[in-house]
């Protein structure tokens, strides 16, 4: 509000204080006129004359300011009425009130009436009522001066007439009246003077009456025009509050938590509804992303429904000066509208649906940790909309004016539909990790095979509900071990006592033989089971170890060309001998390969007079191929050479008796006996021959 704009407040304290200042001036000049009545009755005679022209002049006076006050307020009126009309312009006649303090000192009638005819100028108006009554007690203060200063002045020409009269008497030269004569004439100048004396102080007395009485009917005269003044002022305020309340809301008025008190109602609609520039929908985006959609980007206007115009209409105005306490409160609505197809385009073009970091939800899945344990990879939610669920929120977000919009809360972005949580999932996941926990080595001498998970893994089937395990493979895979690791009547190669290495013909029944059967069904349960540690297969035949070939270091080596035996205990030669082999026919001769000793039996007799036609008995027997074996052979005094070709033994090894005890005793059930009857080296590369050791002949 400017400053020259009408101060409400200030006008109320002002009448507040004039009218105050105005009873005070009625009580106490009614306190005079109490104190001075009988004075005034008193003094009426001698002061007929002296007040009766300044208490008509004053009754003229009030008279006139009564007549006037009518024409007073018809001229405030009228003028009110052409200073609503003219708007600012009689905002702008009102002087400021340090500019009126300045007022000259004639008042003529018409300068007056166009102060009352101002209804802001009421301050103006009371500073000139002020030194107006001023100038007056002044007067009167003067005119009581002169009189006393009169009556001061013929006191003291009858006090001079007495001193005059006492002087003129004459001298009595008669001695017997002298002293009576001049005592009369004393008393009678004494007489004289008191009456004259009293009388002049009768006269003062009187004249301060009149004086008196003359101030207290200005005093009434002048607040009886005083109240008549702030009447004028007072009516032609509160009619001009009137049309000013005409079109601005009374004090106390609040809408919509708003106190509009003196506002119209376009700056009421503009600071209500000023929405329209400034609105704007803030819509919150996962991941705490936000974008908005502004008043101008919308084309959104106010429409006016007319509820502020029906509240100042109904607001009573002409009571304002009742409502100055007073608080009324209002709730208003209104309605906004925007441009349907502004909004969509700017909808369309928002990046959460058309920006490049859009990514879609993906499905909790399995997947492998660095170890190759499986594992559930939680869900994705990415940040793809429902872009019809989401545009229908934004749209009723706009039609209600919210201010934000939350995607999120709302649920509208499209879902995975797959969670970490997922029984099956979870379940698949199990069953993968039970499948591959296996990690079992098979055993095969200083060499192993490992079954574990990443043997399973390629025969483990994943359809997406279930997990199944293939197990035809592991038939496959303990082949594979036979292939690699059985020895067991297989073709072999061998270095012979000299060091040449040279290829042992398949045939015989020692080495190693894998139970293929029995090994498949562990393997399958150790998989189902998820078993691990170490673990042999399953042997049907076992050599006596893995070193030198499986023969290790304890076996016999005979040379059928050679007619000669080599014993080793331990990888040291104990025993070597001439020997005699079976005649090479084929019912007789002694059969080649790696074989295993299948007994150990002393004094035992050998072959059957009603089978073999013979039964010869021997002192130390150690059978290797059936009927075939080590033993001694009483009945021969030579052995070595070509005996075997025509005087051969029928498929055994026969050995002198001092020899045969010790390879008896060197030797146990299972340990290797190798023969060969052919001596090509396989390569030049030789193997170390065993140590030639000394044996004692008789054991």
């Amino acid at each position: 509000m400017s400053e020259k704009e009408f101060n409400l407040e200030e006008l109320r304290k002002e009448l507040q204080e004039a009218v105050a200042e105005a009873t005070n001036a009625m009580e106490n000049a009614a306190e005079e006129a109490a104190d001075t009545v009988e004075e005034a009755a008193e003094a009426a005679p001698a002061a007929e004359e002296a007040s009766a022209e300044p208490v008509r002049e004053t009754a003229e006076s009030v008279k006139e300011t009564a007549d006037e006050a009518p024409e007073t307020t018809e001229a405030a009126d009228g003028q009110n009425t052409e200073s609503a009309e003219e708007g600012e312009k009689a905002e702008e006649a009102v002087p400021e009130s340090a500019e009126n303090t300045q007022i000259t000192k004639e008042y003529p009638e018409e300068e007056i009436v166009a102060v009352t005819n101002e209804p802001l100028k009421a301050e103006m108006y009371e500073d000139l009522e002020a030194e107006k009554a001023e100038r007056e007690a002044k007067a009167a203060e003067a005119a009581a001066a002169r009189e006393a200063q009169k009556a001061a002045e013929k006191e003291a020409e009858a006090r001079k007439a007495a001193e005059q009269s006492r002087e003129e008497q004459p001298v009595v030269t008669d001695a017997f009246d002298r002293d009576a004569i001049t005592a009369a004439v004393m008393a009678s100048h004494e007489k004289v003077a008191r009456e004259t004396e009293e009388q002049a102080l009768k006269e003062v007395k009187k004249k301060k009456k009149r004086v008196r009485a003359r101030r207290t009917a200005r005093n009434i005269g002048l607040t009886f025009v005083l109240l008549l003044l702030l009447a004028g002022i007072a009516g032609g305020a509160y009619y001009y509050m009137v049309r000013y309340y005409a079109t601005r809301f009374l004090t106390g008025t609040v809408i919509n938590g708003k106190d509009v008190s003196g506002m119209t109602t376009a700056e009421v609609k503009q600071d209500l509804f000023g929405v329209t520039d400034t609105y704007k929908l803030t819509i919150l985006e996962r991941g705490g992303k936000t974008e908005e959609l502004t008043s101008k980007q919308l084309g959104r206007s106010y429409i006016d429904n007319s509820q502020v115009e029906t509240i100042m209409e109904e607001q009573e105005n002409e009571k304002w000066l009742f409502r100055m306490n007073d608080e009324k409160v209002y709730e208003v609505t209104f309605d906004m509208a925007y441009d349907k197809k502004l909004a969509q385009d700017a909808i369309n073009r928002l990046e959460c649906f058309v920006g490049g970091g859009i990514t879609a939800p993906k499905d909790a899945r399995l997947s492998t940790d660095p170890s190759g344990k499986y594992i559930v990879t939680p869900e994705e939610e990415g940040n793809t909309l429902d872009e019809a669920k989401a545009k229908e929120m934004i749209i009723a977000a706009l039609d209600e004016a919210a201010p934000e919009v939350d995607l999120e809360a709302g649920d509208c972005y499209l879902k995975p539909t797959v969670y970490r949580d997922d029984e099956k999932l979870n379940k698949r996941a199990d069953a993968w990790n039970a499948y591959l926990s296996v990690n079992v080595t098979y055993s095969f001498g200083d060499k192993s095979e490992t079954v574990n998970g990443e043997t399973v893994r390629p025969y483990i089937t994943d359809n997406g509900f279930d997990v199944y395990l293939a197990t035809d493979w592991v038939k496959t895979l303990v082949y594979a071990w036979g292939q690699k690791y059985d020895s067991f009547g297989l073709e072999r190669e061998f270095t012979t006592h000299d060091g040449i290495t040279i290829k042992i013909p398949a045939g015989g029944d020692y080495g190693w033989c894998i139970n293929k059967e029995k090994t498949i069904e562990d393997v399958t349960e150790c998989i189902l089971n998820g078993t691990t540690g170490t673990r042999e297969p399953v042997w049907l035949f076992k050599a006596m170890g893995w070193d030198n070939n499986d023969i290790t270091g304890t076996y016999c080596e005979v040379s059928i060309p050679e007619q000669h035996l080599w014993c080793y205990k331990n990888g040291v030669c104990v025993m070597d001998t001439d020997v005699v082999t079976g005649k090479p026919t084929r019912e007789r001769m002694t059969f080649t390969g790696c074989f295993a000793i299948d007994g150990k039996k002393r004094d035992a007799t050998l072959g059957r007079l009603d089978v073999q036609g013979y039964a010869s008995p021997v002192s130390f027997w150690l059978p290797f191929n059936g009927g075939e074996g080590l033993h001694d052979a009483p009945w021969r005094s030579n052995f070595g050479g070509d005996i075997y070709k025509s005087n051969g033994s029928h498929g055994c090894v026969n050995i002198p008796k001092e020899k045969m005890e010790t390879i008896f005793n060197a030797l146990e059930i299972g340990n290797a006996v190798i023969v060969y009857d052919d001596k090509t080296p396989v390569s030049s590369v030789s193997a170390q021959p065993a140590q030639d050791g000394t044996a004692d002949s008789n054991g």
